[in-house]
């Protein structure tokens, strides 16, 4: 869980990095505040998940259960942006076309394998699972980062809709996060 959210908090980073032009001083210290924030709320959630688990993940139902709901809802998301990138295709032919094919396909594949990660036989495995869900999510940020780079010299408009969705999809990593941490606080016996 650690490594999610220091991937999510990179990544995050990262893709305002690639996507922010310089406006005016003022734009960027406002961005900047903005990035700030969403980087320190990232990191708190991620040591808070990170305190609450200690390291040591029991298998339980219950924990199972958890990380099968947020890698769901993770998955849910992903195919939510496949979907916007499909409108982002037919509303920008041409020069995008190919590239949002390519990381909407890509994004497809990572939703699929994190549904494929959480089925009944899954359950049971709270470890595996656990990977599972690092990969896509590590994944998903990667695809994400590799999009906000293609698209850093290109249109405003379509710059600024594809980090709406990108940004996104962080926000619902760091929630699944927090509604991880919040599940093991619940479920974990006390020490």
């Amino acid at each position: 869980m650690y490594k999610i959210a220091v991937v999510s908090v990179i990544a995050l980073l990262a893709i305002q990095g690639c996507l922010a032009k310089p406006k005016a001083k003022q734009a960027q210290a406002i961005e900047k505040s903005q990035i700030d924030e969403l980087a320190a709320n990232a990191r708190d959630v991620i040591k808070s998940v990170s305190s609450s688990i200690e390291g040591n993940l029991p298998d339980s139902k219950q924990v199972s259960d958890s990380i099968v709901e947020n890698t769901q809802k993770i998955a849910t998301k992903l195919k939510s942006i496949v979907d916007d990138l499909n409108k982002q295709t037919a509303d920008h032919k041409g020069d995008f076309e190919n590239v949002l094919k390519q990381f909407e396909e890509n994004f497809k594949a990572t939703a699929t394998n994190l549904e494929k990660a959480v089925g009944p036989e899954a359950t049971a495995k709270a470890k595996d699972l656990k990977k599972s869900l690092d990969d896509g999510i590590n994944n998903a940020i990667t695809e994400a980062q590799e999009l906000a780079k293609v698209f850093e010299p290109k249109a405003k408009q379509l710059q600024a809709d594809i980090n709406l969705h990108l940004k996104n999809l962080l926000d619902q990593i760091v929630e699944s996060g927090k509604n991880l941490k919040k599940d093991f606080e619940k479920n974990l016996p006390k020490q």
